[in-house]
């Protein structure tokens, strides 16, 4: 539910279970997700998290909770509209990854804002089948999933075809055509959750790493 940076401090302790929290403020620029959907009064938001890790072999998974505060959140409703200011976003979200061996693996979470009545909860899951590495030429993966993601919970996008506010499947494939150089294509079909229309994107990208 989050994929951007924030202007603050991070700690974290422990090793097979790590316990991380962070404080700071939050970006709410024109050009974000979150304040393209809640209105743009405020430039940051308050911000502070704190989660718990566990990771042990082929299993990986942890709690975490977020919390932002400003005082211009407009949370979306399912008519289209928007509710009353708020000042307050409560997300908590559980996460857990499983890999069976060395070309099959699942993931999952699961997030809730109950700061929101409406479009409050999103969830994703997906299993992947091997997967590009980029020191290996001619190396490859896909995957399926399906993504849930409401508008009021979902406040930073981290998918590329699946949008905050959206919901449907996803597949996508990634191919190492040399070393150190890996192509990536995702495809996304489903429905906007507040007004059920159509949607359907696709994303294509090339990195190259040194």
């Amino acid at each position: 539910i989050f994929d951007t940076s924030f202007s603050g401090a991070e700690v974290q302790f422990g090793n097979k279970v790590t316990f991380t929290a962070g404080a700071g403020r939050q970006n709410m620029d024109n050009d974000s997700d979150f304040t393209q959907k809640f209105g743009r009064n405020e430039d940051t938001a308050n911000y502070q998290y704190a989660g718990l890790g566990y990771a042990d072999g082929k299993f990986v998974g942890g709690v975490d909770y977020h919390h932002l505060n400003a005082d211009s959140f407009q949370y979306a409703k399912e008519d289209g509209t928007k509710q009353a200011n708020e000042d307050n976003a409560n997300i908590w979200l559980a996460k857990a990854a499983y890999r069976f061996d060395k070309t099959n693996a699942l993931n999952g979470f699961y997030a809730n804002n109950t700061s929101a009545d409406e479009l409050d909860k999103a969830w994703s899951a997906q299993y992947s089948y091997k997967g590009a590495e980029a020191q290996n030429k001619g190396t490859w993966g896909a995957w399926a999933a399906y993504r849930y993601l409401g508008d009021n919970t979902d406040l930073f996008s981290t998918f590329d075809v699946i949008l905050a506010g959206q919901k449907g499947w996803e597949v996508g494939t990634n191919y190492a055509p040399f070393k150190n150089v890996v192509a990536t294509l995702r495809y996304g079909h489903g429905k906007n959750i507040a007004t059920d229309h159509d949607i359907e994107n696709l994303f294509g990208r090339i990195e190259m790493f040194f």
